[in-house]
């Protein structure tokens, strides 16, 4: 028979529902929410699948790097873009200077120019340009992304696959054990 302590006994309990907490935070095929919005794994998986394919395309990677065999850091990159990206706009928006379209062809535009770009696809094309686009106008309104999320504390569920939801750092960052 297993004998376990009161104390020890509560510890699994609370690992237990934490993890289930964890795990009920996203559904399976929610990468991340953000204030009730749901980013995709599909769309974490598509941006990642496309970066590869246009880094190793253009030259600026060997070759060596297989889509589907990659680090987690590249996911967690992503992921972190697409969670600051629905944060920047839903703020400027709340603000009343949204993201426009003529923003986004400015950045598409610049993109263009940049070695890479040329074998991106429409899908990698939109998130760069999407997060460049972003960039200053949320910075002259808020200041910087990790300023801003200090204060607000936006709601961020991370499916700890990817890791968890840093607000210090505005990023997801790997699990620590």
């Amino acid at each position: 028979m297993i004998r376990i302590s009161f104390a020890r006994g509560l510890c699994l309990a609370l690992a237990a529902l934490s993890l289930s907490a964890c795990s009920s935070a996203t559904s399976k095929d929610q990468a991340a929410v953000v204030n009730g919005t749901a980013i995709s794994t599909a769309t974490v998986d598509t941006l990642v699948n496309d970066y590869l394919a246009a880094q190793n395309a253009s030259g600026a990677a060997d070759g060596s790097i297989a889509v589907g065999l990659i680090d987690g850091d590249i996911y967690r990159g992503v992921l972190s873009t697409l969670v600051g990206i629905e944060i920047e706009t839903n703020a400027l928006a709340d603000a009343g200077t949204p993201l426009t379209q003529a923003n986004l062809d400015a950045a598409t535009q610049e993109l263009s120019t940049r070695q890479g770009f040329a074998d991106a696809t429409p899908a990698l094309v939109d998130f760069v340009a999407r997060g460049l686009a972003l960039q200053p106008l949320f910075e002259a309104k808020f200041g910087t992304l990790n300023d801003y999320v200090a204060k607000t504390q936006p709601d961020v569920l991370i499916d700890p696959r990817y890791g968890y939801w840093d607000a210090t750092a505005a990023a997801v960052v790997p699990m620590q054990l």
